[in-house]
């Protein structure tokens, strides 16, 4: 009798122990809520601005998927995420770091951790006017859905007209031109298929 209640006390003590350890966890990484498999699941964890933003990311079976992040037209990058038979939760992390005098763009994906130099000017311009960017965030007010025929736009950066100007006098003018037609920044995630067959609409549109 004693043995099974002193098993007791300390299961008690080590789901105490697990319950905080979820909640801990749950504040860092954010926690979703899955109401329906079929579909991506999004939230947004953090929103620090240019210092950091975190999105949690459900991502239903079988697909293969593709994240994707580009700067004007200076770089894009597309990482591939793995397909499991099995649902899966993942992670997508950007910030911008100042190193000794140096932007830089660090951009976190299940399959990918980044480092990009930014180009003169950029990164101190993105730091200084974030807020008055016209800025897309995705779920930032808690969880979203989204059809597995769509990329999702998890984050898109564009300068507005007020800020041209400025945007003229700090950057290098071949980047400033760019932005005249392209968003300043973008992150997007999605099934392979869905950025395939975006690429064609857009071919056919251009014809």
């Amino acid at each position: 009798m004693a043995y099974c209640l002193w098993g007791l006390i300390r299961d008690g003590s080590e789901l105490r122990h697990l319950k905080v350890d979820a909640a801990r966890l749950e504040r860092l990484v954010g926690r979703i809520d899955t109401n329906d498999e079929q579909k991506i699941q999004v939230i947004n964890v953090r929103n620090d601005g240019s210092n950091e933003l975190l999105w949690r990311v459900y991502l239903p079976a079988g697909h293969a998927w593709n994240f994707s992040h580009g700067l004007a037209r200076h770089y894009d990058s597309t990482n591939s995420i793995s397909t499991t038979k099995e649902p899966q939760e993942i992670l997508i992390r950007i910030r911008l770091v100042n190193r000794d005098g140096r932007w830089v763009l660090m951009v976190m994906s299940p399959n990918s951790w980044g480092i990009s130099n930014l180009p003169d000017g950029v990164g101190g311009f993105l730091s200084e006017h974030w807020n008055e960017f016209d800025t897309m965030v995705a779920a930032q007010d808690g969880n979203k859905s989204f059809s597995t025929d769509e990329v999702v736009s998890l984050l898109s950066v564009e300068v507005p007209e007020a800020l041209m100007e400025t945007a003229k006098g700090e950057l290098e003018d071949s980047f400033y031109k760019q932005l005249q037609t392209q968003l300043l920044f973008s992150a997007e995630v999605g099934t392979v298929g869905a950025f395939v067959a975006r690429a064609e609409r857009l071919e056919m549109g251009s014809h």
